[in-house]
């Protein structure tokens, strides 16, 4: 069984992995190491997605309705934060 670390060293490859063969065949254009960019979406994504499952004034709880209940303050967070690092990945901007 794979380490719960491992999961993210993982994620961390593979988006790595795709970010690096989107620049060199042009469709993505950044500066910089793409593991250290793909670190940092990981990490913002995780983030959001704890942020999306925790218990907040005025949510549903995960026991009362069974579900994930409102993720809007998580997408809204995540859309924020990944806004201007997306938008510079761009190769036609």
């Amino acid at each position: 069984m794979q380490s719960f670390g491992g999961f993210f060293e993982l994620s961390v490859r593979w988006l790595s992995g795709h970010l690096e063969a989107g620049r060199t065949a042009g469709a993505l254009a950044f500066a910089g190491d793409a593991e250290i960019r793909a670190r940092r979406y990981v990490a913002v994504l995780e983030g959001a997605m704890l942020l999306a499952t925790a218990d907040r004034p005025g949510a549903s709880s995960n026991a009362e309705n069974g579900a994930a209940g409102d993720d809007s303050l998580a997408i809204e967070q995540f859309d924020r934060l990944t806004a201007a690092s997306l938008s510079d990945l761009r190769a036609d901007s």
